[in-house]
C-alpha cells in the first residue's frame, strides 16, 4: 500500500474530505503555487496528522522518508510565500 493512501485516509478519518482532498492536491504536485492555493487552516492540520505519523514508529524508513520530504516541501513553499 502506498504511503500516500494510508496518510490521506488518516486526515480524512481527523479533519474530513475537504482537507484530504486538500492533501491529495499538494501531495501530487508540490509546488509553491499549490500549497499557496490552498486553505491555510487545513495545511496545519495536514502538517500536524503528517507530523504524528512520522512520529509514531509503525512507518518504515522509505514512507517516513516520503513523509519527511512532503513536509520539508510544504515548510519551503510556505516560507516563500509569508516573505
Amino acid at each position: 500500500m502506498d504511503i500516500q493512501v494510508i496518510a490521506e485516509a488518516l486526515i480524512y478519518r481527523e479533519h474530513g474530505w475537504a482537507v484530504a482532498e486538500q492533501f491529495t492536491t499538494t501531495w501530487d504536485d508540490r509546488d509553491v503555487v499549490t500549497f499557496g492555493e490552498q486553505n491555510e487552516t487545513a495545511l496545519g492540520y495536514i502538517y500536524g496528522t503528517i507530523s504524528e505519523l512520522i512520529e509514531s514508529n509503525s512507518l518504515n524508513e522509505d514512507a517516513i522518508d516520503e513523509l519527511e520530504e512532503y513536509l520539508d516541501k510544504m515548510d519551503d513553499a510556505l516560507e516563500y510565500l509569508t516573505k
